[in-house]
This record gives structure tokens, sequence and C-alpha cells, in this order.
């Protein structure tokens, strides 16, 4: 049998094989903010918010909901509710996020919530442990679940 020629790896597929793969543990959970799968003390809520099975509403006022976590991406599903689009302020560690920030917030650390989707926080953030700050004064506001990714 003879040898077959193979064409050279190109640098890009190098690269990726000396890369490690991310790895989901010790990774914060899926964290449910509604009352029927919330988990006691996983979050904090500041100002008047009103609680659902699936879901906390900004009542009125300015609303704070905190989370502590450990991952490198945060997601949110969220509902503007009716008036929208929604500005909600986003907080790393008790400062306006910065390079960390996830496709859905703009350079002024602001995520603009315009319909119900899942919306991405946090992207790129060191595996340590971080607090998440989110702040909005639009009644109606929704939030659902957070997700955790590497």
């Amino acid at each position: 049998m003879s040898e077959a020629d193979l064409p050279p790896v190109t640098p890009e597929a190098a690269a990726f094989a000396a890369t490690t793969p991310p790895t989901y543990a010790n990774l914060t959970e899926e964290t449910y903010v509604g009352t029927d799968r919330r988990v006691p003390g996983s979050f904090t809520l500041t100002g008047d918010w009103r609680d659902s099975g699936e879901y906390v509403e900004l009542a009125g006022g300015t609303g704070e909901l905190a989370l502590p976590f450990n991952a490198g991406e945060v997601n949110l599903v969220v509902d503007p509710g009716p008036d929208r689009p929604v500005p909600v302020s986003v907080l790393l560690d008790g400062q306006p996020i910065g390079a960390e920030r996830g496709a859905d917030v703009g350079p002024d650390a602001v995520a603009q919530v315009d319909r119900a989707a899942m919306i991405r926080l946090v992207a790129g953030a060191s595996r340590d442990d971080h607090l998440l700050t989110l702040v909005t004064d639009r009644p109606g506001f929704r939030a659902y679940a957070f997700t955790f990714g590497p």
C-alpha cells in the first residue's frame, strides 16, 4: 500500500487543535426568576416587583435585579411589556459593563429590549465570581430565566 500525499495543516486547524475546549464544569446553573422554579437566594430584587409563577415584573419606579454568577456568558429571557423599547442598564461587579458586554448590550452599557426574546448580556467574562446587576424603570418589564455559557 502506498502513502497518500495530504495537504498541509492550515494555521486555523492548528490553532483549533491547540486550544482547550470550553468547560461547563462549575458553571452557574440556569436560574429561573419566577416563583414556580425559583431557588431562594439565587438573585435579589430591589424596587417594586410583582412575582409570578414564570417571571418577575416591574410594577413601578426603578427596579434592580442582581445575580451572582460564575460563567463566561450570561443570557436572559425577557419581555419588554407594553412600553418598548425598554432600556436596561447592565452593570458587572458594580460598574457599567465594558469589554465583557454581550451582543445585545450597547457601548453605553444599555440593552434596548424591543421584543420578547433571549438577550445576551455578558460575553467573554473571566470564570470568576461576578455580580450582574440590571436596572430599569419601565413598568411591565418581565424577566423569566437566566442561562449561562463557558
